[in-house]
């Protein structure tokens, strides 16, 4: 979850030339700080967003989306060995997946007959076909298999 602070510890931390957050999320727009300055969209600025109503603002939070200042946590699951061979069974059960997705797509399909007329549906003939209502051939399916 990202942390998030309000647009006045912001601006103390700009004002104390503190270390700042590289992207931020303000208002459903994502502003990345580029030259000292937040930048929307590589156009408009974040103080100009704020200047008609920076008194309104002030407390409002803005979520961090990148935090520079975290230090990355030391690995501490299993051993490099045990996180390998639970790969390599990802690895297979994906491979084992793709291979039955394959096999399923190339088992035949069950043909695809008008509603009305009864004639296969293919891709030629598709557009004269109407599956639901009556076909272009003008034939009646109930009474022809009455």
């Amino acid at each position: 979850m990202n942390k998030k602070i309000k647009i006045i510890e912001l601006l103390n931390k700009i004002a104390n030339g503190e270390e700042l957050p590289k992207s931020i999320k303000y208002y459903g727009f994502i502003w990345q700080l580029h030259n000292g300055n937040y930048v929307e969209n590589g156009q408009r600025m974040l103080e100009d967003y704020l200047a008609n109503g920076i008194v309104e603002s002030l407390n409002d939070e803005v979520e961090i989306l990148e935090d520079n200042t975290e230090e990355i946590e030391e690995y501490k699951g299993e051993s490099f060995e045990q996180l390998g061979y639970e790969l390599g069974k990802m690895s297979t059960a994906i491979v084992r997946g793709l291979i039955k997705a394959v096999n399923e797509m190339e088992k035949p399909t069950e043909k695809e007959h008008c509603c009305n007329c009864g004639v296969e549906i293919t891709d030629e003939n598709r557009a004269l076909h109407n599956m639901c209502n009556e076909c272009k051939y003008g034939i009646d399916w109930e009474e022809k298999n009455k």
